[in-house]
Parts: structure tokens; sequence; C-alpha cells
């Protein structure tokens, strides 16, 4: 069960996050999400050791650090679970919370591949080649991202992108005013 659904995850994401959305199965998905975490823990923390900038102050806390990076990624899955759905009821009246969960959880795995390969590359000495298969596993992720949105909230690719965009251009407009306001009040215009 688990390994077809991290095969299908993989090879077959859209029937598979599909499946993901209508059966739920939330254990297994917060369990992958957090083993592709702590996996990813390690390879940061060579990656940063690795370094010949690092500093002796950083090593110290760099456990702490990253534990407190682990425990925003796993916030930022529950926010974007939630909002998403929000914002898909608000436009669209379609949701699926924990469907959302389950399928940004499983569609996390292709993130074990960019630090590690990233890191690979480092090591034999070409980064170059580390950069690039780190952009490509982005985008992979990206696109995950955007099939579950579609899968679990059963809309059009088009509306999951303007969907995925959205919260980016509503804290985009936000900052924009804020900043106008700021400089408005500054300039002595009320």
């Amino acid at each position: 069960m688990w390994s077809d659904i991290l095969y299908g995850v993989l090879f077959e994401p859209r029937v598979t996050l599909r499946r993901l959305a209508e059966e739920r199965p939330l254990a297994p998905a917060l369990f992958t999400f957090l083993i592709i975490i702590i996996f990813n823990l390690v390879i940061y923390r060579g990656l940063i050791l690795q370094q010949q900038y690092a500093l002796d102050g950083v090593e110290a806390f760099l456990w702490l650090y990253q534990i407190i990076g682990a425990l925003f990624s796993c916030c930022m899955l529950f926010v974007m679970a939630g909002l998403f759905s929000l914002l898909s009821e608000l436009l669209f009246n379609k949701t699926n919370a924990s469907g959302l969960l389950v399928c940004f959880s499983f569609a996390a795995l292709p993130g074990i591949l960019g630090p590690a390969l990233y890191y690979s590359a480092s090591i034999i000495g070409l980064p170059w080649l580390g950069i690039t298969c780190s952009i490509v596993v982005g985008v992979w992720l990206l696109v995950l991202q955007i099939l579950s949105l579609t899968e679990a909230l059963d809309i059009s690719v088009g509306q999951a992108i303007a969907l995925f965009i959205l919260p980016g251009l509503l804290i985009l407009v936000g900052l924009v005013v804020i900043i106008l306001i700021f400089a408005l009040s500054g300039l002595g215009i009320k």
C-alpha cells in the first residue's frame, strides 16, 4: 500500500493524488512528510558544515535552527492546506482540507532528492550539477502541488494555478498598501 502510493506519486501523480484525496490516509501522509524532513535535516547539516564560510558559533546551534525549520515546515503544511481549502471554498465553492493535507504531504516526496543530489554533486566538485538538479526537483514539487490542488479540490489546472498564485498576490498587494501608507504618512500627506 505505502510503496504503491510512493511509486504512484512519483510516476503516476494525477491518478494517485486523486485516490489519496478521496481516501485521505492522514497518518501515512504525515509520517512520510516527517521522514522527508528528518532526512533533509541530516543532508542540510552536511551541506552547511561542508561550506568553508560556516561560522564556528553557528555549529553549536545548528540542530536548534534545523529543528525550528522543521517545525515551521510542518506548520506551513497545515497552513497551506487550510488556506487553499478556504480560498477554494470562497472562489469555487469546493473544499477538501484533509485531502489537500494528504496530497501536499505526499507531493513533498521528490523534495528528498534535491538536497541529496546537491550534496552529492558538491562532494564530487560539480556544484553547477547540484544546482541544476535542485531546480528540476523544485519545478517537480511545484507541479505536484498544483496537481494536488486540481485532484483534491476537483478544479481545472488553470483554476489551480490561479489559486496557487493568489496568496502571493494578496501578500504583495498588502505590502504595497503598507509601504504606501508609511510613505504617505512620512511625507506629511494625510
